[in-house]
């Protein structure tokens, strides 16, 4: 199961709605999802945890930097895929073509846990 932290969690800084980077992000909720089931297995069946991100969109709408700010997963495969499909993403244009930092909170936990 995956889970936003949810806009109250999420941190935008800029020129930018918050709801507009939540529905950017929820649109690729799948992709998200498959990070992390690709790595449950017998080593790792109750995989759980939660990985923050922080990632600048340019004015283009492109992502141009990301990172982990914290993870409780420590899962290096999830973190590096998570990162690689928020640079995937098309975001709304800032306004005024400025750059907005974003903080997002991902929760992972196993099902029925």
């Amino acid at each position: 199961m995956i889970r936003s932290g949810g806009p109250e969690e999420a941190v935008v800084m800029g020129a930018i709605d918050a709801d507009a980077v939540e529905a950017a992000l929820l649109a690729h909720k799948d992709e998200f999802r498959l990070c992390y089931e690709r790595e449950i297995n017998a080593e790792t069946p109750s995989l759980s945890g939660r990985v923050s991100t922080s990632f600048v969109i340019g004015g283009s709408g492109r992502v141009t930097q990301s990172g982990i700010e914290s993870t409780t997963l420590k899962n290096a495969n999830v973190e590096r895929c998570l990162l690689t499909v928020i640079k995937r993403i098309d975001f709304p244009v800032p306004r005024g073509g400025g750059i907005v930092q974003v903080t997002y909170p991902f929760k992972f936990s196993a099902v029925g846990k």
